[in-house]
């Protein structure tokens, strides 16, 4: 876009094409996502306290960059798809529909990952409050938008039979944005906890609690009769919300990874049964990668959260499941990237046509 900004417009005319504006801003959560819990991690322990101020305020600042983003391409996708686009119809409803509206979802789960990494004092309680209720926020957008084209997709599949085997892999794309909210509720409950620990106790204590359950996305919920005494301006404005978040989240979370696992069953059938040859579809298997990594993530989440021996079984299997899936395709992106033959722009295509 920097060195070809005159395929922006063709790219969103695209009725296809399009869709997978939405990547951007998912790629840079990700990216968040991996600063927080891989580098923060390391530089803080080399350096100590100073590194940790400076690592948070990074965490936030990239998560904060990254909305404006989340908010135009939940907005001016599905936007174009009103007014500009011409072929959507319901008998060619695809999951692809989800790309738009997936990254408020995925804002979400770097929403709870910044707020369970870093507690006070390493960021201020106002500016966790904030993080908190944007992940909230997105994390509703994203879902209830997911599953209103979840049900324009099942009614497809009801009424209209499997899409065509060009578009098939997409078929797994509805368990992102469900494992993707599920995760982020987890996280979002162990960031809400971690600043109500923080606030009731003292300054000294609070950082150690916050910290420890920050680092294990601890469950034990803080019952106020069986905390000290502490200053009423100090406890969150939204205290009764944080104490809410932790519970109902795990609940709800719960629920979105069972119907999840349903779509995934559903995605391995429809897959299993129209495809032969995986090989001649390149780039679009990936479509299939990033939904199974996000369960995985939910499902040991989960399993941290309830220290139920079977969620880690669960977990373990489908990690497995999924490296093999990434080798896969990784092996199949990199042919195509030597042979030229794995990169392809249709709207491009038909923009020279014309």
């Amino acid at each position: 876009f920097l060195f070809f900004p005159e395929t922006i417009a063709p790219m969103a005319r695209h009725p296809a094409q399009s869709l997978f504006l939405g990547a951007i801003p998912m790629a840079f959560s990700t990216l968040t996502n991996g600063f927080v819990l891989a580098v923060a991690p390391y530089a803080v322990a080399a350096a100590g306290q100073a590194t940790a101020r400076a690592c948070a305020s990074a965490a936030l600042a990239l998560y904060w960059f990254n909305v404006p983003a989340v908010a135009l391409a939940v907005l001016l996708v599905p936007w174009f798809m009103f007014t500009t686009h011409d072929q959507h119809q319901q008998h060619n409803a695809t999951a692809l529909y989800l790309l738009p509206v997936v990254p408020a979802c995925v804002a979400a789960g770097t929403a709870g990952t910044v707020t369970a990494a870093f507690g006070p004092p390493l960021l201020s309680p106002r500016a966790l409050e904030s993080v908190l209720v944007s992940g909230l926020a997105l994390g509703g957008v994203g879902l209830l938008l997911s599953l209103q084209v979840c049900t324009i997709y099942f009614q497809r599949l009801l009424f209209f039979r499997l899409p065509p085997r060009v578009v098939i892999v997409s078929s797994f794309l509805p368990v992102g944005p469900l494992a993707m909210t599920s995760l982020a509720l987890v996280r979002l409950g162990a960031g809400a906890e971690a600043m109500l620990m923080a606030a009731y106790a003292d300054s000294g204590a609070g950082a150690g609690a916050s910290a420890a359950a920050s680092s294990r996305l601890s469950r034990v919920p803080p019952h106020p009769d069986a905390l000290p005494a502490t200053d009423p301006a100090s406890v969150p404005r939204y205290a009764a919300m944080l104490r809410a978040a932790d519970g109902a989240g795990l609940v709800l979370a719960l629920a979105l990874w069972g119907f999840a696992l349903w779509w995934l069953a559903v995605a391995v059938a429809s897959v299993g049964t129209t495809l032969r040859n995986l090989a001649s579809y390149g780039l679009g298997l990936w479509a299939g990668v990033f939904p199974v990594g996000v369960l995985v993530l939910a499902t040991a989440a989960l399993a941290q959260a309830l220290d139920v021996p079977a969620f880690r079984g669960m977990a373990a299997a489908l990690a497995c499941v999924h490296w093999l899936m990434w080798a896969y395709v990784m092996a199949l992106t990199l042919r195509g990237a030597w042979t030229g033959a794995g990169f392809e722009a249709p709207c491009l295509a038909e923009s020279t046509e014309r």
